[in-house]
């Protein structure tokens, strides 16, 4: 490189001379008079310093006091393309007295080649004289001119070199090569292929981490590597390192490597792994893997009982995808990818084959962004004569039917069937067997499979009107003698059953354990487990208070929702009335009279043995009741008590509409007048029974009764108004002048819009009572079996109230509920629903359900049972042919088998002949997530400690990017159920087991959960949580303390060129580190770099002895290792020394680059160069 030249316009640098000349001639003790200017000298003085700045050495190559120069070492190579500006200033610069002389030798030989003789001269460099022919006169005419010039200052090198650094490789936490098993993989000997260990990788161990079921031997491409002896326990977790040098020189680098575990056990249930890893660590000069748009997924081959649960996941967006599985196999073998079976292959008994699975197979139930960017289940197993497990966590309740229709034959109502007390006789499958024959047999036979699971326990219940239970019991013996003592009888209650069995469930803890309830019957439920049928008589309503009055003293409120109110009474109610939220009055049978105290209903006052029948509310003064035989009680503000005795009238209906306006009415067309001191008989209209009045205004109000009679009061008579038939009009209730509606004991309500009444609803049920709350929203009750009708201020509609159904008794109450197969629901259907809906949603049950007879011919029945099984999260089986019926309860078993057995093992039974060969494999093109690699970015792979618990964290550095997460998830007897990530990004939940299906038993199990890398949060911990369950409902709290993340860093390692120091000298230097981002150093690394120059010394020095003021090398290698601090960065010393190390361990090899010749000019200065020239 060339030094900077800059010119000064020659006249501008002449006027200068003018003021700065004095300022030069002080300080070089010349030039005491001022310069008298002379153009002639001038010209001489600029076309001299033009030369000196413009002439190169390589001019002046030819020049015999040149070449002498060069020839005695003056000069060499590096000087050529100096200028003699820059070559006489460096000599300068230096200061000594040698090189001094040089300058004056070089300036004398130049000027004196271009100076006139005559004339006088001298060259200056800042203020120094470096030559001059004499000193000028007092008198003498000066010219002069100057040049500036850079990378020379007095007492400063003119060239330096510069340095970059780059890691060449990483040493300690070399790179790894991983093959990840699945959550549990067997069951035979097993082996895979290892294909990712480069050529030139230096093996220093290969770590094995598994959860084995027997001990193994290990073979690596055939070579024995010896035993390898697990501990005690089905979730015991052990690790081994071989450094064997035979085992490690046995691996074909750069090519694939074939693993095999061969179990020493004969039992093939513990011919397993049940998650873990094989990591063979390495030195290698490869920065990274690069970057690839193809995977492929290798298989664990399996030789024995092809038995795997694993997972996939592509680190990018699907483009196509597609399997080869080479196996032999003599059963049908299946592939479920996700929650889809994407192969089922019915087997062969010939030699091995490879079955290719295309790209449509996966596409027909799967888009390609559903493969995409997360974890998949992978299950690939076989169906055969296998059972599964050794543990059971189930418990079930097993509930039968016996009402009498049991008693009938299997596959005809009304028949009373065959007894059949041997369930092996083949009279058993018979159609004319009796219904309880074949569910005592199929429930003896459910026992044994189920129990035949240790752990597994049945409790029992059978229910007829009522229940009778047996506790969850391991017994089968005494299990099966309580379902042969079963005997037929009574009404069919389901919901009693399944409250019985929830109540059973509930005196047992639910940790660990899987719930269910099989619920078994033949028939129609028609009884209830309500305490009350709530058949409705009152109901009444203010601004904020709404309330209905029934049978057996049963209260029920609304705001918002219907729901019953508490009471201590027994006696029905059949008129109720509100002030307010807080004051209530009912009234009912035996003359009692019932209170609201804002918190619940209790009896006020006992008046005798008259039946009260309405009741009306004015004010807290004043009030009526009225009651059988004339009787009318009066409300004062403190008490009630009887004011008058009109006779043998039963006076059903009150209202006060002020304090000297009243009517009550009763039988016989009675209709009495209250003036405000005395009750007198108004006006009699004949034999109409009246039951019920209202009065809106002075000259507006209705009476209704029997005969569908509707009398109107016009302000000073009651005249017929309407007659709506032979009906009863039950009920009236009058919300404005234009609207009012009634209701009739036959189920219908009409409407009065100002002038007439006309039908607009018809029900099958009594009705009542009727009120509108507001212009949306009013109800009209009765008969229980009817629901409560709403309006919604258009149209009325019947419903179904939660409180007439939500009955948690395990007595049954008739309300003679219609049990007709022509409908689709009864009250005791839904409370059979609710009770269901109870066992799932509380105690996370599973309630099944079993219909036995012609029940699918049976619109109730059928919806019953289809209901039960829905809302219990189960399923529902429906015959009349007891073999159909075995096989539902075989099937019911297996499921809760396979459900709740806590082990992946199976047992197969006959000639079951499969191998899967390790070459079988999912292959996937992508587009990855991942930008290409940089140059010089290197891919590290870090581990975490193991979690101690089920959570752990990971910290990324800030200045680094994820490239690739994965989660170790050792899941033992259960399945890997999900995998949260949690920082200032968020609680995301990156894997749920649960999206593919609640049952775990059809999906593939991960050990390895990956998901991409923008859920991490770098320069903060990132927490993982790992969950635990045998399916979607059962979540265990437990989990395996040897979890941990194995995750992919980035890091650019490389730093430019420094700027110019004076020298580039090697260095041997100590540089700590630290391997687990804690801040303490786990140990140190002594490096040599800059192989090839002049070292700085042979001893290593720490980093704080690195002379980065003066030295290229050091300074680079110091900036490097402050790249690779990557945590603590700010620590009390430089990086890479005991008190701060670096977060990288490197190895003895890191390549400084150094630039070649060393003679890179200092931009030093600028320097003054000035030529004098005088007469």
């Amino acid at each position: 490189m060339k030094g900077l030249v800059f010119s000064l316009d020659a006249l501008f640098a002449l006027l200068l001379v003018l003021i700065a000349l004095p300022a030069l001639y002080l300080a070089s003790n010349n030039l005491l008079n001022p310069a008298v200017y002379n153009e002639n000298l001038h010209s001489t003085a600029v076309e001299s310093v033009n030369l000196l700045a413009e002439t190169k050495v390589s001019d002046l190559l030819t020049d015999p006091y040149v070449k002498d120069l060069f020839n005695q070492g003056v000069l060499d190579s590096t000087d050529v393309n100096k200028t003699m500006m820059e070559l006489i200033g460096g000599f300068w610069a230096s200061g000594d007295s040698g090189n001094l002389s040089i300058a004056r030798n070089l300036s004398q030989y130049f000027f004196g080649k271009v100076m006139n003789p005559s004339l006088h001269y001298a060259l200056y460099y800042s203020t120094d004289v470096v030559f001059n022919t004499s000193e000028p006169g007092t008198n003498d005419a000066l010219a002069l001119s100057r040049r500036l010039v850079s990378g020379v200052a007095k007492g400063l090198p003119a060239t330096g070199c510069v340095s970059r650094a780059s890691l060449k490789k990483i040493g300690g936490k070399q790179e790894k090569s991983f093959y990840f098993m699945g959550g549990f993989i067997g069951q035979g000997n097993l082996s895979f292929y290892l294909t990712d260990i480069p050529a030139d990788a230096n093996v220093s161990n290969i770590y094995l981490e598994f959860n084995a079921g027997d001990n193994f031997t290990l073979f690596v491409n055939n070579y024995d590597c010896g035993l390898f002896n697990k501990t005690a326990g089905n979730a015991s977790v052990d690790s081994w390192t071989v450094s064997d040098a035979s085992c490690l020189s046995a691996l074909n680098l750069g090519s694939s490597n074939l693993f095999k575990l061969n179990f020493t056990g004969s039992n093939v249930k513990n011919q397993f792994i049940g998650g873990g890893f094989v990591r063979v660590t390495y030195d290698t000069n490869s920065f990274n893997p690069g970057n690839e748009n193809t995977t492929r997924f290798y298989f664990t081959g399996v030789d024995g009982l092809v038995n795997e649960y694993s997972s996939l996941y592509v680190p990018g967006t699907v483009t196509n995808i597609s399997a080869s599985l080479h196996l032999k196999n003599n059963y049908t073998t299946f592939l479920t990818v996700g929650n889809y079976t994407i192969l089922n292959d019915s087997g062969s008994t010939s030699s091995d084959r490879v079955i290719f699975v295309d790209s449509s197979n996966f596409t027909n139930v799967f888009s390609f962004d559903d493969l995409s960017l997360k974890t998949i289940p992978l299950r690939l197993g076989l169906e055969a004569n296998i059972t599964g497990g050794d543990i059971g966590n189930a418990d079930i309740i097993l509930v039968t039917d016996v009402s009498g229709s049991m008693a009938w034959r299997v596959n005809q109502d009304g028949t009373t069937g065959t007894t059949v007390t041997n369930c092996s006789s083949s009279n058993i499958n018979l159609g004319t067997t009796s219904r309880i024959s074949v569910a005592k047999c199929v429930d003896k036979d459910f026992i044994d499979t189920i129990l035949a699971t240790p752990g597994n326990r049945i409790g029992l219940v059978s229910f007829s009107t009522s229940t009778s239970a047996v506790n969850l019991s391991t017994d089968a013996t005494s299990l099966k003698a309580a379902v042969d003592a079963y005997s037929t009888g009574g009404g069919t209650c389901i919901s009693c059953a399944i409250n019985d069995a929830y109540n059973i469930l509930a005196q047992w803890p639910s940790e660990g354990r899987n719930r269910f309830v099989v619920m078994m019957t033949d028939g129609v439920p028609n009884y209830r487990s309500t305490d009350y049928c709530f058949d409705s008589n009152a109901l009444a309503s203010n601004s904020s208070f709404t309330i209905q009055g029934g049978e057996s003293g049963a209260f029920v409120h609304y705001n918002a929702f219907w729901s019953a109110a508490t009471s201590t009474t027994s006696n029905s109610i059949y008129g109720v009335d509100a002030l307010n939220s807080s004051v209530a009055y009912a009234v009912g049978a035996s003359y009692k009279i019932f209170s609201w105290n804002g918190v619940s209903w209790s009896e006020s006052q006992d008046l005798g043995s008259q039946d009260l029948y309405d009741v009306d509310l004015y004010n807290v003064t004043l009030g009526f009741a009225v009651g059988a035989s004339g009787k009318i009680v009066r409300w004062f503000g403190t008490t009630w008590s009887e004011q008058t005795d009109v006779g043998n009238s039963n006076l059903r209906g009150v209202k006060v509409y002020n304090s000297t306006l009243a009517f009550a009415v009763g039988s016989s067309g009675e209709i009495y007048r209250w003036n405000g001191n005395t009750w007198s008989l108004y006006q009699d209209v004949g034999n109409t029974n009246f039951y019920s009045v209202d009065v809106f205004n002075s000259s507006l109000g209705f009476a209704v009764g029997g005969s569908g009679q509707i009398y109107r009061w016009t302000g000073t008579t009651w005249t017929l108004h309407q007659d709506l038939g032979s009906m009863t009009v039950t009920d009236v209730h009058i919300f404005n002048s234009t609207l009012a509606f009634v209701t009739t004991d036959d189920g219908r309500i009409y409407r009065w819009t100002g002038s007439t009444w006309s039908q607009v609803y018809s029900g099958s049920y009594a009705l009542n009572t009727i009120r509108i709350i507001n212009s949306t929203l009013g109800f009209a009750l009765g008969n229980s079996r009817g629901g409560v009708v709403e309006w919604n201020g258009a149209s009325w509609t019947q419903t179904f109230p939660a409180y007439l159904y939500s009955g948690n008794s395990t007595s049954g109450l008739t309300c003679s509920d219609d049990d007709s197969c022509s409908l689709t629901q009864n009250i005791p259907m839904l409370n059979a629903n609710y009770s269901s809906c109870r066992v799932h949603n509380e105690q996370n049950g599973t309630v099944y359900s079993v219909g036995f007879g012609p029940i699918t011919t049976c619109g109730l029945a059928n919806s019953t049972l289809n209901a039960i099984a829905s809302c219990g999260n189960g399923s529902v089986y429906l015959s009349n042919n007891a073999t159909e019926l075995q096989f539902a309860f075989q099937n019911i078993a297996e499921k809760i088998i396979q459900q709740s057995t806590a082990s992946q093992t199976v047992i197969a039974t006959g000639d079951v002949v499969t191998s899967l060969y390790p070459d079988s494999y999912i292959e996937v093109s992508f587009d990855p997530v991942n930008p290409d690699y940089e140059f010089n970015e290197i891919l590290l792979t870090q581990e975490t400690n193991k979690f101690p618990s089920c959570q752990g964290s990971f910290f990324v550095p800030p200045q680094l990017s994820v490239e690739s997460v994965k989660v170790t998830s050792y899941s033992a007897d259960l399945w890997t159920s999900n995998v949260t990530i949690s920082n200032s990004l968020g609680d995301n939940n990156v894997f749920y087991l649960g999206d593919y299906g609640a049952v775990y038993s059809k999906l593939g199990d991960p050990f390895l959960v990956e998901f991409p890398a923008s859920f991490v949060a770098n320069d903060e911990n990132n927490v993982l949580t790992v969950k635990l369950g045998s399916n979607s409902t059962s979540v265990s709290n437990l989990c395996s303390q040897d979890n941990r993340v194995i995750y992919g860093l980035r890091v650019k390692a490389v730093v430019g060129y420094s700027s110019i120091f004076s020298e580039c000298k090697a260095r041997n230097a100590t540089v700590f580190y630290d391997s687990d981002f804690d801040g303490v150093p786990d140990g140190s690394v002594d490096l040599t770099v800059g192989d090839g120059l002049q070292s700085a010394g042979s001893s290593y020095v720490g980093v704080d002895q690195l002379n980065t003021s003066s030295n290229a090398v050091d300074d680079a290698l110091l900036r490097l290792l402050s790249l690779l601090n990557l945590v603590n960065a700010s620590g009390s010393g430089l990086p890479g020394s005991f008190s701060n190390p670096i977060d990288v361990q490197l190895s003895e090899s890191v390549s400084i680059d150094v630039l070649s010749g060393q003679q890179v000019p200092f931009f030093w200065g600028p320097t003054e160069v000035t030529v004098v020239v005088w007469n």
